[in-house]
């Protein structure tokens, strides 16, 4: 099955992440939980620095970022972990798309495999390019790993759980 997704980088790694369907678990097999670099989803956190880069808190959130540095043996450009109420609700990353073979490998091995799709990824310049997709289930989101994220040379990676995100912002009316 193909799509066609419009994607305006940066935004181009959250876009797709709730289009994709991940398999379920047996029916008397409960989804697992989520786990990266030690944190879950099930238990508050107590980090204060992901890959030696400071995490930043802004009331009940807490966002870690590092850049340039080094994941599964790959180099990452970028790779962000948020928390809200000390709960883990998202985690992203970025790396080049020559090595997305090497990631998929690492997360098939932690995870098991992978629900596979391919999209149709268009740039703003109306070209289209297909994109493998990978998604896995967990019993508090899903984690989509895609060839083509921000750009043509970049991949990336994001897990998502709704569970535990902080509610929507109102919007903003001062007007």
């Amino acid at each position: 099955m193909q799509r066609i997704v419009k994607y305006p980088a940066p935004l181009a790694l959250a876009a797709g992440v709730a289009m994709v369907a991940a398999p379920a678990c047996a029916a008397d097999e409960p989804a697992p939980v989520f786990d990266f670099l030690g944190q879950d989803t099930e238990t508050p956190t107590t980090m204060t620095e992901l890959l030696g880069e400071p995490c930043r808190r802004k009331g009940e959130e807490l966002t870690c970022n590092a850049y340039g540095v080094e994941l599964a043996g790959l180099y990452m450009k970028h790779i962000s972990m948020s928390y809200y109420h000390d709960r883990l609700y998202s985690v992203s990353g970025a790396f080049s798309n020559k090595v997305v073979d090497r990631m998929l490998a690492s997360f098939s091995a932690k995870y098991g495999a992978p629900q596979t799709e391919t999209q149709v990824w268009q740039n703003r310049a109306g070209s289209t390019f297909d994109n493998q997709t990978y998604a896995w289930t967990f019993a508090s989101g899903n984690l989509v790993l895609k060839e083509l994220g921000w750009d043509l040379d970049t991949a990336g990676f994001e897990f998502t759980s709704a569970k535990n995100a902080p509610p929507p912002e109102p919007p903003v009316v001062d007007f």
